[in-house]
């Protein structure tokens, strides 16, 4: 987590929210609203739901009562991962119980992201519009912050790209859900070429990430998706080493030979 001195907050906050349109909204350990930021409206949300239930205010999260009340009542850092619209324009949510003025609240964050610079290409944006996931780009830089933590902490990482050959374009969209609920909360997921997904795992030796991808595969099946038959999961995986920076470390995953998970 990143410690922001209070000094420093306001200006930070600015930076980290003047390309993308953000807002957020707080509710009760009863799930009932309690407050509303600027620019909620753009999401979807009338500015008059104080008081209301948080499942009627925002009915995608409708599905995920049960876990936020099983977060609010155990205090758990568990993180809901949602993809909306609302006017034609998607968004990403994303809700979680945190400790805001002495008190367990449910916090909502919205986001849009915002439009890139003429010269910038669409992988550019910080999150891919169709899946709600971290770009290429995004990824990459992720990466070399793992590199970076790895060279001072001397942890392991490694790198697991996904990929699944017969899969349309919906069946990836629910399998990009799929991977948000069965990753871990430390893992980080994102789009890297067509029709494959690439993760970090953190604090992750080599057979361990072969473990994660045959766990997903179980969970692919179990999840019982509207996929249109069976999807088998193909993956590469390559564990970080100091020596190499990002396109190194990103060039050797590519080169590996996939595996299938079973």
């Amino acid at each position: 987590m990143l410690n922001v001195p209070s000094s420093h907050q306001v200006p930070v906050i600015a930076a980290l929210t003047e390309q993308d349109e953000v807002a957020y909204l707080l509710a009760d350990s009863q799930l009932n609203v309690l407050y509303l930021s600027d620019r909620i409206s753009e999401f979807g949300i009338s500015s008059h739901s104080i008081g209301l239930p948080l499942t009627s205010v925002y009915p995608d999260l409708a599905e995920k009562r049960g876990e936020l009340q099983a977060a609010l009542s155990s205090a758990q850092q568990r993180v809901i991962h949602l993809r909306s619209e609302h006017n034609g324009a998607a968004f990403v949510a994303q809700a979680s119980c945190r400790q805001i003025d002495g008190k367990i609240c449910v916090l909502v964050l919205f986001r849009r992201p915002g439009l890139a610079p003429p010269e910038s290409t669409s992988d550019q944006a910080f999150f891919n519009p169709q899946t709600g996931l971290y770009t290429r780009l995004s990824m990459s830089r992720r990466i070399e912050e793992e590199i970076s933590r790895m060279k001072r902490n001397q942890q392991k990482f490694s790198l697991l790209l996904l990929k699944f050959p017969k899969a349309g374009q919906e069946q990836l969209h629910q399998i990009a859900d799929m991977l948000r609920v069965h990753l871990r909360v430390m893992d980080i997921v994102g789009n890297y070429k067509d029709g494959q997904f690439l993760a970090i795992l953190p604090e992750t030796a080599l057979e361990n990430a072969r473990l994660t991808a045959t766990r997903l595969q179980r969970a692919l099946r179990e999840e019982n998706l509207d996929v249109g038959g069976d999807i088998q999961l193909l993956y590469n995986v390559a564990e970080a080493i100091e020596e190499e920076n990002v396109n190194a470390l990103l060039d050797r995953l590519d080169d590996v030979y996939p595996e299938i998970a079973e």
